[in-house]
C-alpha cells in the first residue's frame, strides 16, 4: 500500500504538480477509471487487484490524501467500502458492458436476474443499482 502511494505521490514530491493532477500517473486508471497516459501492463487486472487491497475506489483515495492515518485493520478485515455514485456506475459498467447495463430493464427475466445478482455480489448495494438501472428495489432483492 505504502509502495503505491509512494509512486503516485512522486511528482508532488518532486514539486512538478499534484499527484492526482499528473498526465503520466496511473493514479487516473485507479480513480477515475481511465488509462494512464502510458500503454500498462494488462490495466483491468492490476488496477483491480490493487483497489482490493485498498477496499475499493474511495479507500485507495483516502489512503493517498491522509499521510499514514489510514485505517489497516479495517482494510485487512476487508470491511467494505462504500462506493460512490460515480464510482458505481464505473464499476458496473465495468462488469456488464456499457449495452448490456442501458438494456438491463428490458431483458428478459433470467437474464436480467444474472446480471442483477453480479452487480449485488460486486458489491453494489441494491440502492445503488436501483438508481444505476432504473429497476426497483423488490425485483433487485429477488434477483
Amino acid at each position: 500500500m505504502e509502495a503505491v502511494r509512494y509512486v503516485h505521490q512522486n511528482p508532488s514530491e518532486a514539486m512538478i504538480c499534484s499527484y492526482n493532477r499528473y498526465r503520466w500517473s496511473s493514479y487516473a486508471a485507479y480513480v477515475e477509471g481511465g488509462e494512464a497516459a502510458f500503454p500498462p501492463l494488462p490495466i483491468h487486472s492490476v488496477t483491480e487487484f490493487v483497489l482490493d487491497v485498498f477496499g475499493g475506489m474511495d479507500g485507495l483515495v483516502r489512503f493517498h490524501s491522509e499521510e499514514g492515518d489510514f485505517d489497516l485493520t479495517r482494510q485487512a478485515a476487508r470491511v467494505p467500502v462504500a462506493l460512490s455514485e460515480a464510482a458505481s456506475r464505473a464499476l458496473a459498467k465495468e462488469l456488464l458492458g456499457a449495452e448490456r447495463l442501458a438494456a438491463l430493464p428490458s431483458l428478459r427475466k433470467a437474464e436480467r436476474d444474472v446480471n442483477l445478482a453480479t452487480l449485488k455480489k460486486a458489491g453494489l448495494s441494491v440502492r445503488q443499482i436501483e438508481r444505476i438501472t432504473g429497476i426497483g428495489r423488490n425485483i433487485i432483492q429477488r434477483a
